[in-house]
């Protein structure tokens, strides 16, 4: 009697066993599965691919503002977390042809490569590792003063089917996110009408962003509210004669 019961405790450690290596193996073979995924993300949304697998997953916004940002000259953006909405302002035209950035160095030319595949949509300009004032190079109307999920605290300003869009600015910690990581230090709000050289905030990181600088990008827009990137270095903006090399800037 004491033989067969040992014999059946026995199948029965057998198949319990048997069913637990297979559960392990089917989470190990998930786990697998999902970090050579993972590793095949473009950079700025892998880490939080990582921790969502890790089991601490985090907040990266609305599912429409988790698109990758456009990184090729001339390409048309219409939607998403890394568009804004022409207002179709026209106003008095002015324009400066100096580094927007108070005492301002660049760091990142058009057209660099960025990890995730794609280009530097624009002209980054650093300040010392300290916050500094930005000035606006081209006169309208501010159509965005707040939070960008890839550019943080971000300004946006139009006259006559141009855009140029000022990010990374003051204050906050770095990173893509909806939520804003710090109080705002932008000096204009939307519906304003500015001239160029106006203080419109200062240096910061937050943002897609690895330190204290400002990033510099230029838009055209047509009726239909399509923007396609340019190169701030071959545009001529409104107020301005003729192109402002800023890459050569002191």
């Amino acid at each position: 009697m004491c033989v067969g019961m040992n014999k059946v405790m026995g199948c029965g450690l057998v198949v319990v066993g048997g069913i637990g290596v297979c559960i392990f193996a089917y989470y190990l073979l998930s786990f697998v599965v999902a970090a050579t995924v993972a590793e095949q993300l473009p950079a700025p949304v892998r880490g939080a691919a990582w921790a969502w697998i890790q089991g601490t997953p985090q907040a990266v916004g609305r599912y429409y503002e988790s698109d990758f940002p456009p990184g090729k000259s001339g390409q048309v953006i219409e939607a998403g977390a890394y568009y804004w909405e022409p207002m179709y302002y026209s106003g008095a035209e002015s324009f400066v042809c100096q580094v927007p950035v108070r005492g301002g160095y660049l760091t990142s030319r058009y057209g660099d490569p960025r990890p995730g595949g794609y280009d530097h949509t624009g002209v980054d300009f650093g300040s010392n590792y300290r916050s500094e004032e930005v000035y606006a190079p081209m006169g309208g109307m501010v159509t965005h003063a707040g939070w960008s999920y890839w550019l943080g605290w971000t300004v946006v300003v139009e006259n006559n089917g141009s855009q140029v869009i000022l990010g990374h600015m003051c204050c906050g910690g770095s990173g893509t996110t909806s939520a804003p990581t710090g109080e705002s230090a932008l000096r204009v709000q939307e519906g304003d009408i500015i001239e160029a050289g106006s203080v419109v905030g200062e240096t910061g990181e937050t943002g897609n962003s690895d330190g204290i600088h400002m990033h510099f990008e230029v838009r055209r827009c047509d009726a239909d509210g399509r923007c396609s990137i340019q190169n701030p270095s071959s545009v001529i903006l409104p107020g301005q004669d003729s192109v402002c090399e800023w890459e050569g800037l002191d």
